[in-house]
């Protein structure tokens, strides 16, 4: 777009989060868990920024939505399941997340 170029934050890092180095309160949301490499990334991460002093809340797919998601992301016939797990798995999330956030 008008003339620079743009990049896929996964082919830098499958989480980023250390780019959030500057905040004091950080949420990595990091949905795909292909393999676990961007859960797995986003815990290193977290427990980077988390010893450099920074408050830290990571959210990704827990076991029961990793195996709701299932290997291929874009199977239509996966997003119902999936989304019913995000959902059982959003209250524990949401708490965590508010914890960090609220201070």
């Amino acid at each position: 777009m008008a003339g620079r170029r743009w990049i896929d934050g996964g082919v830098r890092s499958p989480a980023n989060a250390d780019l959030a180095a500057e905040c004091e309160r950080i949420a990595v949301l990091a949905p795909i868990p292909r393999g676990m490499r961007a859960a797995t990334a986003a815990v290193r991460q977290a427990a980077e920024l988390t010893q450099a002093g920074h408050a830290v809340a990571v959210v990704s797919p827990d076991p029961q939505a990793a195996a709701a998601i299932g290997r291929n992301v874009l199977d239509p016939a996966r997003r119902a399941p999936a989304a019913r797990a995000g959902h059982a798995q959003a209250g524990p999330a949401l708490d965590r997340v508010g914890t960090v956030w609220d201070g």
